[in-house]
């Protein structure tokens, strides 16, 4: 079964929010929890100038997540196809998955007491269609696909993932 993959380009990211805004929407989610989020950094002076760069933060649907392993209720498990989900059902909003991230990927939900994360829009994916967050992107830096195209394509424009997880 194929594996999915979202990446970031950085260098393109224009901190628009606009993903945020999409992922917000398309899951009904309150002030707070954010499954994708883009981060300013800077302003800072580099080579004599200032610069500010936008860096969108998502689950990276680690092969070897952290999350799933912190959850001591099971509450967040893999598909087959590698996205990580959350079973709202299990899920007691310890927080603990949110801790095990590198990244903080998974986000609290106060109004539910429940953990918000980013699963690719796997409802899309089965129907055929991709993240709402790579259609919206005005700058399009957001790719997704299965894994090994992603990967090569990111090899061809040569970005890094800057996270790096496996």
């Amino acid at each position: 079964m194929a594996k999915y993959k979202l990446q970031a380009d950085v260098k393109k990211c224009i901190g628009c929010h606009s993903c945020e805004i999409a992922c917000k929407q398309e899951f009904h989610l309150p002030v707070g929890p954010m499954p994708i989020r883009v981060v300013k950094i800077g302003p800072r002076m580099i080579n004599g100038g200032l610069r500010t760069d936008y860096v969108p933060v998502f689950c990276k649907h680690c092969e070897d997540a952290p999350c799933i392993r912190a959850c001591p209720e099971h509450a967040l498990y893999k598909r087959p196809d590698g996205i990580v989900m959350v079973n709202k059902e299990k899920c007691i909003g310890c927080q603990l998955c949110i801790d095990a991230c590198p990244i903080n990927a998974p986000q609290f939900n106060p109004e539910l007491g429940k953990i918000e994360l980013c699963n690719l829009c796997a409802h899309r994916i089965e129907k055929g269609e991709k993240p709402l967050c790579v259609l919206v992107c005005p700058a399009r830096c957001l790719y997704f696909g299965e894994t090994t195209e992603v990967n090569k394509k990111m090899q061809e424009i040569k970005v890094k993932d800057v996270f790096n997880f496996k």
